[in-house]
């Protein structure tokens, strides 16, 4: 799962580092109201995927550490055929 997200991490920084720095430098030189709007709408995208992958996480981790519910114990079944004995030693084994 680390993998995961370390490989999105890295993929995102490689392929998308240089537009966002262009994005946030344009944003703190530039007060022109478009593109604060197309920067708000980015903003809130990015808080919407990152909520989105912080819930999938939290949901994996509490679902794979978590046991579940145990169901009612049913009724004893038959008992089985009573196995051969088993004589381990070490000049022969014959199970």
């Amino acid at each position: 799962m680390y993998i995961i997200f370390a490989t999105v991490i890295v993929l995102s920084i490689v392929l998308f580092g240089s537009s966002v720095l262009s994005i946030i430098k344009t944003y703190v030189s530039s007060s022109t109201s478009s593109f604060k709007i197309g920067n708000m709408w980015f903003s809130s995208l990015f808080i919407i995927n990152f909520s989105l992958i912080l819930f999938i996480y939290a949901f994996y981790y509490y679902k794979s550490t978590s046991v579940g519910n145990l169901g009612p114990t049913g009724d004893k079944g038959f008992p089985g055929y009573s196995g051969d004995t088993c004589i381990i030693s070490s000049q022969n084994s014959s199970c």
